[in-house]
């Protein structure tokens, strides 16, 4: 986080700058963001309190964090407008940009063009070793990560398909799961 934390400062700061030229004049402004949760409510809310008040004290107004429950959550809040900024992964970054015109992404992470996804069987099937794609994991019973996860759902949809010529629906003996 702390390699991502300028590209955010800088992001909040354009943001802010946005906020200020919409000339809203009712009550106090808030910037309000919030992020996918891959860790629990309670640890996220933890982390992101003190980065806002530090923010709301560096910019001069006030900065909140918004907790989400979930994925499509946090795209939702971004969508309604009650949320200005979200730290989305690949998938829900997409599904925001194309839920609100003039959304647009203002910074990526590091590692993020270097993303992989495991693919993790039980260990009652002993050591696994394949050069390309296991395809004989077409009986096995499957369980991706959320429906909106880019390394749980959205990149092993793409190897299924590249490896196989399947959508995942299709491929599966046994029709597979999320695990939310």
């Amino acid at each position: 986080m702390r390699r991502l934390l300028p590209i955010f400062v800088f992001a909040i700061v354009s943001s802010t700058l946005l906020l200020s030229a919409c000339g809203r004049s009712d009550t106090e402004q808030v910037l309000r963001f919030s992020a996918i949760p891959d860790q629990n409510s309670t640890e996220m809310t933890e982390k992101f309190t003190p980065f806002a008040e530090y923010l709301s004290e560096v910019l001069g107004v006030s900065v909140q964090y918004v907790p989400s429950r979930d994925y499509q959550a946090a795209v939702e809040m971004f969508k309604n407008g009650d949320i200005q900024l979200a730290w989305f992964g690949g998938l829900t970054g997409v599904q925001a940009r194309e839920g609100l015109d003039g959304a647009r992404a203002i910074a990526q992470g590091a590692v993020d063009p270097e993303y992989f996804s495991y693919f993790i069987a039980h260990g009652s099937l002993g050591r696994i070793q394949h050069p390309n794609f296991p395809t004989y994991i077409r009986e096995l019973k499957f369980t991706f990560g959320s429906e909106s996860s880019t390394s749980g759902r959205l990149m092993p949809e793409y190897f299924i398909r590249k490896y196989t010529k399947y959508k995942s629906t299709s491929y599966f003996k046994n029709t597979a799961f999320y695990s939310g």
